[in-house]
């Protein structure tokens, strides 16, 4: 017969057990909630209000709306410059076609048509879930066929940070882009999801349970969200813009991503200090310069007719000029 200190040691280690596997069910929980969190966080709709104005540069705003392929409507801002050159801008996560009105000024003072849509789940688009550009390339397919409709031939595309990884998904389909800017632009999903987490502080490893369960939930294709590898689908003329400071798209991801391209010239531009923002608001003048010079050099590369052809070398990446491929 066990005597009590024998009783009691028994009692001791099955409190100890049950308390530790009750410990390891609470924290498994609680990671679970997490991860769900995050999912329904970065991917649920967004709810910002749409900026009500009528023009921009004075020119007047039509609202336009058509249906992706897949029934989603979609909604945007049409600005005809009285120009056959129309460039579609699109934006990230979580902002709308509001976002892109300073991008737009600059177009507008080129002499460029815009058009300005609110990818599905932002803004006046229908939608309850955002895909981190892998079903938002439906939309932008929609509306280069919508401007294809309207005898527009000439379109340029312009994305910021999900708005760029659109554009790259889209290449597959769209072979004639005439230019590319793509703004921290991210170079696979998994990665993106693993830099957020560590912005705040939380486990990398949960990126293992959120992509999965993302994918389930959300229906994106995670083996084939590397844009890097539709960015080579295109010769079009790039500029790729990034920060030296980001830490969700870090700089070397940037220049790893712009090392890939097949354009027939590109540009690659880091602003200085600069974290994960919209470069166009928060800086404005080099902004301006640094696109009104990409814009340059792509009328003068239609004159001459391709006569010249820029060559990618890691010089000019670091020196930050034009190169070839």
């Amino acid at each position: 017969m066990p005597d009590k200190n024998d009783f009691g040691n028994m009692i001791s280690r099955k409190f100890a057990r049950n308390l530790l596997m009750g410990t390891i069910g609470a924290a498994l929980s609680a990671s679970a909630g997490i991860v769900v969190y995050a999912v329904h966080s970065y991917s649920k709709r967004s709810s910002l209000p749409l900026v009500r104005i009528k023009d921009i540069n004075g020119i007047p705003i039509r609202n336009v709306e058509i249906l992706a392929e897949d029934g989603v409507k979609l909604s945007a801002w049409l600005l005809d410059n009285n120009s056959p050159k129309m460039v579609i801008l699109l934006s990230g996560r979580g902002n709308d076609r509001s976002n892109n009105i300073k991008k737009a000024e600059i177009y507008l003072s080129q002499g460029y048509s815009v058009l300005m849509p609110d990818l599905r789940a932002t803004g006046q688009s229908e939608g309850d879930r955002i895909s981190f550009g892998w079903h938002e390339k439906l939309d932008l397919i929609s509306w280069y066929y919508y401007l294809k409709s309207l005898g527009i031939n000439y379109i340029a595309a312009h994305g910021h940070s999900m708005g760029a990884a659109t554009i790259c998904y889209a290449l597959e389909e769209i072979k004639d882009f005439k230019f590319l800017v793509l703004e921290s632009c991210y170079r696979h999903l998994f990665e993106v999801v693993q830099s957020g987490l560590k912005m705040f502080y939380v486990p990398q490893v949960a990126a293992h349970l959120i992509v999965p369960l993302g994918q389930q939930l959300i229906g994106y294709m995670e083996d084939k969200m590397h844009p890097g590898d539709f960015l080579q689908l295109s010769d079009a003329p790039l500029l790729m813009l990034g920060g030296d400071s980001e830490l969700l798209v870090p700089a070397e991801t940037t220049i790893s991503l712009f090392s890939m391209n097949k354009a027939r010239f590109s540009k690659l531009h880091l602003f200085k200090g600069a974290t994960h923002v919209i470069f166009s608001d928060d800086y404005n003048e080099e902004f301006k310069e640094v696109m009104t010079d990409f814009i340059d050099k792509v009328e003068f590369s239609e004159m001459q007719e391709g006569d010249f052809i820029p060559q990618l070398t890691e010089e000019a990446i670091q020196a930050d000029l034009f190169t070839m491929s």
